[in-house]
């Protein structure tokens, strides 16, 4: 796979803190607190949740990557660079066969077996015996991927 862009610690502004509150002399005298900006998308990050400042560093990342704005932005970037609309690729993710829909229930209880793409029921005794002629011919004929 090939990566399209990457986001280093160049293209974010880096502040460091002292946390402040309990905790004794260190946090008075110590600045462990890390805060990251991401200027481009106007995310920020923040931790203060260690005394180490790297470990607060990889966690301030962390949050800023996963912010609703860092989100946004990566994903604008990411269809500008490819030259495509991701909203478009998200409408024919959520189509069957990507996982998001429901394609087929079980109800061992009425003994029969509901294909949601088709909208028609069979004797669940014939497909668990493998007599899946009825369901391929229906799929077949409503126009639906057979899978």
């Amino acid at each position: 796979m090939q990566l399209l862009f990457s986001v280093t610690k160049k293209d974010l502004i880096r502040q460091t803190f002292r946390s402040g509150g309990k905790g004794g002399q260190n946090q008075n005298k110590v600045e462990s607190g890390v805060r990251f900006i991401h200027p481009p998308s106007g995310a920020r990050g923040e931790a203060r949740d260690s005394r180490d400042q790297g470990r607060n560093e990889r966690s301030a990342f962390l949050r800023l990557i996963h912010t609703p704005e860092f989100q946004s932005w990566h994903k604008s970037e990411t269809s500008r660079l490819l030259g495509r609309n991701l909203e478009v690729a998200e409408r024919v993710r959520t189509d069957a066969g990507f996982g998001a829909n429901k394609i087929r229930t079980y109800n061992f209880d009425r003994h029969q077996m509901t294909d949601h793409r088709t909208g028609k029921d069979y004797r669940l005794e014939d497909v668990m015996d493998g007599r899946l002629g009825p369901v391929i011919k229906d799929c077949l004929e409503s126009g639906v991927k057979c899978s």
